[in-house]
């Protein structure tokens, strides 16, 4: 049997396979983006896209990231038993799709291959990477089950795995009382305020060629669509919407994005679940 290092080497060596984008019969897909509706028009100009910007590392530096948060939860992995193998993939993706027809297709397909290979891993190295538990539960969910509706159309979030029981709510608890004080303060954050981590926008792959993707890099200053109707300060509908738009707050950047987040900040305690011993210190191996 292979064991929890090797299967989280081949977890991260896996690649999804490439989608095939088909047609229905009598369907034409469309090619073209939608046009501007009454609502994006009125924006103003702190809430505009003001440019693309293309971090041509990114994809390096979030591995970086993730190699580094590995190497430093090493040693409190818990064993294969309750992981996603090799094995559990390949028999998974013989029964998933890889013909889709629009974005709800690549959604299915994220939901039912990436979403749930990763959030156990994901969870255990991003907020309890020194709980010493049995298995692999853990305390986020991807879903297509949109908390909020909000301003913009969401095909997905990573939340909370909000609890049903009373075993499930003592499981978290114990989770939750590993976590280091900072990264503690904003999971319970989140969680009182039923907020997600992350959103989801999917497209259909007929939106995005390869031509459309190779041009991104080259978008520089985004130009904004805004409203040009002759009466736009003066009719009331007009007005209305700008001042209701004028009410949304625009939440912080982030200080520490995923792409050059410090994981050395994790810190060397570990807590034993199962026999709430707790310890300060300890060495780690390198991951092989």
């Amino acid at each position: 049997m292979a064991s929890i290092h090797d299967e989280i080497n081949a977890l991260f060596s896996w690649n999804p396979p490439p989608l095939k984008p088909i047609t229905l019969p009598g369907k034409k897909p469309s090619t073209a983006s939608r046009q501007p509706a009454f609502y994006d028009k009125h924006f103003s100009d702190s809430l505009v896209l003001g440019c693309v910007k293309h971090l041509p590392t990114l994809v390096q530096d979030l591995a970086a990231n993730v190699d580094r948060a590995l190497l430093a939860a090493s040693e409190a992995l818990p064993p294969v038993d309750g992981f996603i193998t090799a094995k559990d993939r390949e028999r998974a993706m013989r029964r998933v799709e890889k013909t889709i027809t629009d974005e709800k297709g690549v959604a299915n397909f994220y939901d039912k291959t990436t979403a749930t290979f990763c959030m156990p891993l994901a969870s255990k190295l991003a907020l309890h990477p020194n709980t010493l538990i049995a298995d692999w539960t853990g305390l986020l969910v991807w879903t297509q089950s949109a908390s909020s509706s909000g301003y913009a159309i969401m095909d997905g979030e990573l939340r909370i795995f909000r609890t049903a029981s009373d075993d499930e709510v003592a499981e978290h608890e114990m989770l939750v009382e590993t976590m280091e004080s900072e990264t503690r303060r904003i999971f319970e954050e989140i969680r009182d305020s039923r907020l997600p981590f992350s959103t989801w926008e999917i497209r259909s792959p007929f939106a995005g060629p390869i031509e459309v993707m190779h041009a991104v890099p080259n978008l520089g200053v985004f130009v904004w669509t805004f409203c040009a109707h002759p009466s736009c300060s003066t009719d009331q509908k007009h007005i209305n919407e700008c001042r209701r738009i004028a009410d949304i707050k625009v939440g912080d950047d982030a200080l520490a994005p995923p792409w050059n987040l410090e994981v050395s900040l994790f810190p060397t305690k570990r807590w034993d679940v199962a026999h709430h011993n707790y310890t300060i210190g300890g060495s780690f191996k390198p991951f092989p």
